[in-house]
């Protein structure tokens, strides 16, 4: 792209986006990460073994944390960075704002898009 507009791939990155009304890489890969684990949640997606490998957090007395997913601990930045996990941890850093379990996909969307903006 920065070919065909003349521009320098040295150039401001931001720039660049806003010139082609485009999001950035990190913003549409949270954005993919919620859809999917929202398809997953919602039996969009059928399968049983990535639904088995979810760990929701459910705590047994009332306390002020009310993350959705429980993250266990990762020795390794591999696994940290693992798809599963950073699906989690994009859930949990939306999940008082956003209810996956009760909105229709289109609403579901709307949301994202305007949260993540």
């Amino acid at each position: 792209m920065s070919y065909r507009l003349g521009v320098s791939y040295d150039d401001n990155y931001t720039a660049l986006l806003s010139q082609l009304i485009l999001t950035s890489l990190s913003t549409r890969r949270k954005h993919q990460d919620l859809m999917f684990l929202y398809d997953l949640l919602n039996s969009n997606i059928d399968s049983p073994y990535l639904l088995e490998q979810l760990h929701f957090h459910n705590s047994t007395f009332n306390s002020r944390s009310n993350y959705l997913f429980f993250i266990k601990f990762c020795h390794t930045n591999y696994l940290y960075n693992s798809p599963l996990n950073r699906m989690q941890r994009n859930a949990n850093s939306l999940s008082k704002d956003v209810a996956f379990l009760y909105l229709s996909r289109h609403k579901f969307k709307k949301i994202i898009k305007k949260v993540l903006e």
